[in-house]
């Protein structure tokens, strides 16, 4: 259900640049802010985020993301299906 939902919201047309942070117990796939929408929903696609969910190691590879960018304005969509777990709780 989650997948389908991140799929809707890139097929959705918006203009905004995305980037992705896939995590379970630690952040282990990441795609840069402005990667093509086809590349993004090719990653959620192939990828299983089961056992964990550390909110905290993908809000810190997130906030790496936004860094690495000029600042015009940006936020953070956390997805998740699990309560917070992971070394910083």
């Amino acid at each position: 259900m989650l997948k389908q939902c991140v799929k809707n919201l890139l097929d959705a047309g918006l203009e905004v640049e995305y980037g992705l942070v896939l995590f379970n117990l630690s952040a282990f796939s990441t795609l840069p802010i402005g990667a093509p929408v086809s590349t993004l929903k090719a990653e959620v696609a192939s990828k299983s985020t089961s056992n964990g969910t550390c909110t905290a190691c993908a809000l810190q590879s997130a906030r790496g993301l936004l860094t690495a960018r000029e600042d015009t304005g940006r936020y953070v969509l956390l997805v998740s299906d699990g309560q917070p777990y992971g070394p910083h709780f």
